[in-house]
């Protein structure tokens, strides 16, 4: 019986194709925002400052979004730290106000406090078609805004502990 052919090993994964793209307007829509506490800050848009911005798309009932929380967040403070100017914004997409309540509800200290929320379906949907996500994308969905709050790369799908360096090259 002859034996199976070892299957090749899968290519690593280049985030934003290796380069960031050309600069391009994010496209501009009316946010909500959630808190744990129930407070909002009353921030409507996303907030750039002059730092490279990473916007994740999420949703309370997404399983990978919900994983890679924690890793967001461990990035911000390690790029800072290196003195890369870098923030980050949640954006939750969720159609359920209570799931996402009782999602940031649930969050320990260290964990995701607040979100800008996409409420409106017919908004969210807009919006997401403008920015090349498509209006039904497979969460996690990444968007990188440079310092000026250009749209720079969309990276889809769950970010990895080994995508950091990847990350922190594009950076510079």
């Amino acid at each position: 019986m002859p034996s199976a052919a070892p299957t090749p090993p899968k290519p690593p994964r280049v985030l934003c194709g290796g380069r960031l793209t050309a600069p391009r307007d994010l496209a501009k829509a009316e946010l909500d925002s959630a808190a744990a506490s129930g407070e909002v800050d009353g921030a409507d848009q996303l907030a750039v400052n002059g730092k490279w911005t990473w916007v994740n798309l999420w949703a309370a009932w997404c399983v990978p979004c919900k994983e890679e929380i924690p890793r967001l967040v461990g990035w911000q403070k390690k790029l800072n730290e290196a003195g890369t100017p870098f923030a980050l914004s949640f954006l939750s997409l969720d159609d359920d106000e209570r799931q996402l309540r009782k999602f940031l509800k649930s969050q320990p200290a260290d964990g995701l406090q607040s979100t800008h929320w996409l409420k409106d379906p017919d908004d969210r949907d807009k919006w997401l078609d403008e920015v090349g996500v498509g209006a039904d994308p497979s969460l996690p969905v990444h968007l990188i805004l440079d310092p000026r709050g250009k749209l720079r790369c969309i990276i889809d799908g769950a970010v990895e502990d080994g995508d950091y360096d990847q990350v922190a090259k594009l950076l510079k």
